[in-house]
């Protein structure tokens, strides 16, 4: 995954502030290492 671990804590702390039930999801590019670009929305 082409998360660090900073925008990984990030990325949690906002979608719980708004909802602490929400389900975060991966896809696309960012999933796989070896891939290059992917949005973060």
């Amino acid at each position: 995954m082409r998360l660090s671990q900073y925008e990984i804590q990030s990325i949690k702390e906002v979608v719980y502030s708004l909802d602490s039930n929400a389900n975060i999801y991966l896809f696309g590019s960012r999933v796989y290492d070896d891939k290059r670009g992917g949005d973060i929305n």
